[in-house]
């Protein structure tokens, strides 16, 4: 399956707007939501995000880098 050429470019100015957004204060911003982009058929799909509790990322008081997370335990694939 190939990109559309425009691909690029319409997922920019998104994210340019979301930016625009962010720093003018202005409009509900994606915060918490995923957005997905169909361009064969020009729909959005929003997803909600949770925070996993099990995070050492995500909680509310999480580390501030992620060089010292084990991620061994969390793996999907086995070794």
């Amino acid at each position: 399956m190939a990109i559309f050429p425009t691909l690029p470019g319409t997922i920019g100015c998104l994210q340019a707007t979301e930016t625009l957004k962010y720093l003018l204060g202005i409009g509900e911003l994606l915060d918490g939501r995923l957005l997905r982009y169909d361009a064969t058929d020009v729909t959005f799909v929003e997803t909600p995000l949770e925070r996993d509790p099990d995070c050492p990322v995500c909680v509310e008081d999480g580390i501030d880098s992620i060089e010292d997370v084990d991620y061994s335990d969390r793996c999907r694939i086995p070794r």
